[in-house]
């Protein structure tokens, strides 16, 4: 066996040693002499009761391991752990059984620290606490585990007590245990676990029964995973005064007789928390708040489920800093969620909330709070089926209220009170004030409610749909303290009686502006007008109707769900009026439109070459028309012609063309054209002497060394002779002009538009070949110095000639004139057809054809 594969066994066993050492120490044997092993034959023997035995061998023989067997043991007093590092292990927490027979004691009493009370069962029923744990510092890295204890009736079945001076006992762990402690006596109040004055504990794993989890004065504290049921007086959880970091994660709490999660300040205590984390809990039917927390700065309560809460599923006050997301909150006899007197950050978002007797969602303060609390937000919840507001916003400064679905309330679907600069936006609310028999105010009816001292507020872009009837969307109640709100892009829908009241802008300052289409664009035929607009909401929203009204008959065409609607029959040059608007309710929008005076124009192709197309069509007398390219919306208008050449083209590319008499709506039918592609032209270095050469010049295959060097228009380059290289016809057109001609097609001729680069004077010998045959031959000297610029004629003449219908033009250059035998050797001129970038210079200049192109596009520029 390997060093290295020896090492890792001797890891992985040392790692099974330890748990074994540390979780499964009840199985150790008699002969282990660390562990003392107890049964009944044992107390027998030595003529004492368990707590006694325990007792002796601890104070006079040091022992601090302790293995009691299975069998029932009766204690007359307590177990008293005053030396550190004992360790009491039960053979099973259903078979070691410890009953405590003395009323007046405490069954296990702890004052030291590094204790573990595993794996038994203990009845205290009959006496005090059954694990007492007391004496400031000195208890510390205490676990309880695996143990089911019973608790009397009068006092905590587990109690950890630190001191108030700073002294607070630490690390100590409450793991794993069944723990029923039913407190009869509501004088008392004790808990199934009281833990005071402690910090970095851990509290998990354990099922309780009858009683509660009490945390006083705490830091640093992590209680998850914990059942608790039936607990009587107090709530399933408590953390009380001065508790900084508690986490409270994974719990299911049920059938408390108060609340379930509890975070509170005494009344008349002036203290905060912070760092207080409540999630994933899960709380089913308390007779008080489901959650509840106070004085707290800095908190979240996130992913709980509270189900049947006897008043508020959440309840914050007094706390600054808190967000409340992600929860589910159903059938609660009072509110869902409820913010009251609490400071600036409150965050309420992506709840769901259902079944509620009093408002889903409320952020107030009471009728004597003056105070105004900023930073608020209630965004993207779900409330539905209250019996109250959906929700209700007071004594917020520049809150938002945004994104959320509400459905199915009683009264209002948002309520607003006492407020300034809020943004109450992109809202959907369903069904709201369903109790019109008995209405929260008469005459207060709506979706939206304004009450009385809102200022300053933007209500937009909110949908409100109500297949009830309700007198008003929204309402701006008639109190002159509200003012210089903004009503404005509301989609109401439904029966309403009203959508927005008051209807108009009033003299407070509040101003109302209504939904309408938007976009509405008309577009005419000789003998039609067809309108079109943008869907003010979903497309596929069937409550959402449009209206339109033509030429001001006062008669409004619903046209349901689509955004278009055509008014055919009409003759030309007949104008009309429209206005569109949405249901019933709202402003509409307005267009007047021209039928056309004329047919549309019949469109085809003329000719077209490598880099234009020309477009005719039948042409009224006197009209102008106007040209579309591609789509383009900038036309150009060529005037009263019946044709139009597109100049200027890409070769081997597809155009499309339309065109309209200017000032009509009717456009032509569509042609679509593709120029023609560009005829390869290849030119082939001299050869000196041509009766050397027997095969075509030898053709670069592979890109030689390169050097390129910047250039532009105004480059200076001198030329070299024997230049091979194939490029189009157009590329070679621009190098023939040495970039320094451009055609100008207005004036029909070149121009000259830089200073000549350079001179160079060269002979060309051109044939042009169709089918493999030459068809055409032609010889041309180009001098290109200023004084003699060459004409567009001989250019076009030398290159492409009168006959279009070539393959191949080949182009040779002679450093002189060439002789009959070098004109008419096919031999030297070359037909590679492969793309070669490079132009070589007898090894003294190599350019890139790259080069020329770059350059070329720099002078277009």
């Amino acid at each position: 066996m390997s060093a290295k594969f020896r090492g890792i066994s001797f890891i992985l066993i040392f790692m099974f040693m330890s748990q074994w050492l540390i979780f499964d120490e009840v199985h150790a044997t008699v002969g282990d002499s660390s562990w003392v092993t107890i049964d009944a034959s044992v107390l027998s023997s030595a003529s004492k009761d368990l707590n006694n035995y325990i007792n002796y061998e601890i104070t006079n023989n040091s022992k601090t391991q302790f293995y009691i067997k299975n069998g029932t043991y009766n204690l007359s007093d307590s177990i008293i752990i005053n030396k550190p590092g004992i360790k009491i292990y039960g053979e099973s927490n259903a078979g070691t059984i410890l009953n405590q027979i003395n009323a007046g004691a405490k069954t296990i009493a702890i004052s030291e620290h590094d204790i573990e009370i595993s794996n038994l069962y203990i009845d205290g029923s009959v006496g005090k606490e059954v694990i007492h744990a007391q004496n400031g510092l000195s208890v510390h890295d205490v676990l309880i585990k695996d143990c089911k204890i019973y608790g009397s009736n009068t006092n905590s079945a587990i109690a950890f007590y630190g001191l108030d001076d700073g002294n607070r006992s630490y690390g100590n762990s409450i793991q794993n245990n069944e723990i029923h402690s039913t407190v009869i006596n509501s004088a008392t109040k004790h808990e199934a676990i009281s833990y005071y004055f402690q910090e970095g504990g851990i509290i998990t794993g354990n099922d309780i029964y009858g009683s509660d989890l009490y945390a006083y004065h705490c830091y640093n504290l992590n209680l998850n995973n914990n059942s608790i049921q039936n607990s009587n007086e107090e709530p399933g959880i408590k953390v009380n005064l001065s508790a900084d970091n508690i986490t409270i994660n994974n719990n299911n709490i049920k059938n408390t007789t108060e609340a379930g999660i509890s975070i509170v300040v005494d009344s008349g205590v002036n203290t905060t928390y912070s760092g207080i984390n409540v999630k994933n809990n899960t709380i089913d039917t308390t007779q008080y708040i489901g959650i509840e927390i106070n004085n707290v700065s800095g908190g979240i309560i996130s992913n709980n489920k509270v189900n049947k809460s006897h008043d508020v599923g959440i309840n914050v006050s007094k706390s600054n800093n808190i967000v409340i997301e992600d929860n589910t909150l159903d059938n609660s006899q009072k509110g869902g969620i409820k913010v009251i007197l609490s400071g600036n950050n409150v965050k309420v978002r992506n709840n769901t909330i259902s079944n509620t007797h009093d408002s889903g969602i409320a952020v107030v303060g009471d009728s004597a709070d003056n105070n105004t609390y900023t930073g608020i937000e209630v965004m993207n919840n779900s409330v539905d089926n209250t019996n109250y507001f959906g929700i209700e916003i007071n004594n917020s400064d520049g809150g938002i209220i945004t994104g959320n679905n509400i459905s199915n309330i009683d009264y209002y679907g948002v309520y607003l009170l006492k407020s300034k600069n809020l943004i109450v936006e992109n809202n959907r609310i369903l069904n709201s004030y369903k109790n019109l028999s008995h209405p929260w105010a008469a005459g207060t009816e709506a979706s939206i409610y304004l009450d009385s001292k809102v200022s300053n507020s933007s209500i937009g872009n909110n949908y409100l749909n109500n297949t009830n009837t309700c007198p008003s969307g929204i309402l701006i109640s008639n109190s002159t303290d509200n003012s210089n709100n903004i009503v404005n892009g509301n989609l109401v829908l439904g029966n309403f009686v009203q959508a927005i009241n008051p209807p108009i802008s009033d003299s407070n300052g509040n101003s109302i502006a209504y939904v309408k289409p938007s976009n509405l664009n008309a577009t005419a035929t000789d003998n039609s007008i067809r309108l079109s607009w943008d869907p003010v909401g979903s497309t596929t929203d069937t409550a959402i109707k449009y209206e339109v009204e033509i030429d001001g008959n006062s008669t409004w065409i619903n046209v349901n769900n689509v955004t278009t609607y055509l008014h055919n029959g009409l003759n030309r040059g007949e104008t009309h009026s429209y206005k569109v608007r949405v249901n019933n309710f709202g402003e509409y929008s307005y267009i007047s439109q021209k039928t056309d005076d004329f047919l549309a124009p019949i469109l085809t192709v003329g000719d077209y070459t490598e880099d234009s197309i020309e477009i005719r069509w039948n042409a009224e007398t006197g009209q102008n028309y106007e040209v579309q390219v591609n789509g383009n919306t900038t036309t150009t208008v060529v005037g009263a012609i019946n044709f139009y050449k597109k100049l200027g083209l890409s070769s081997d590319t597809t155009y499309k063309f339309k065109v309209r008499i200017v000032g009509q709506s009717q456009w032509s039918n569509e042609v679509t054209q593709k120029t023609k592609a560009l005829i390869p032209v290849i030119v082939v270095p001299p050869t000196t002497p041509p009766a050397v050469i027997t095969t075509p010049p030898a053709v670069i295959t592979t890109p030689p060394a390169v050097v390129t060097t910047p250039s532009s228009a105004t480059t200076k380059r001198k030329k070299k002779h024997k230049a091979f290289v194939e490029i189009t016809v157009d590329e070679y057109k621009k190098i023939l002009y040495k970039e320094n001609l451009i055609y100008d097609y207005e004036e029909k001729k070149l121009k000259r538009i830089i200073e000549y680069s350079f001179k160079y004077q060269s002979h060309y010998y051109l044939k042009k070949i169709k089918d493999g045959k030459v068809i055409e031959d032609e010889e041309f000297k180009v001098d290109l110095v200023p004084e003699d610029l060459f004409s567009e004629q001989e250019i076009r003449n030398a290159l492409i000639g009168k006959n279009d219908n070539i393959d191949t033009i080949i182009v040779r250059d002679f450093s002189n004139p060439p002789n009959s035998n070098e004109k008419n050797d096919l031999s030297q001129y070359s037909e590679e057809k492969e793309s070669i970038l490079t132009i070589k210079n007898n090894n003294t200049e190599v350019e890139t054809i790259e080069t020329y192109r770059k350059d070329i596009k720099n002078l277009e520029r």
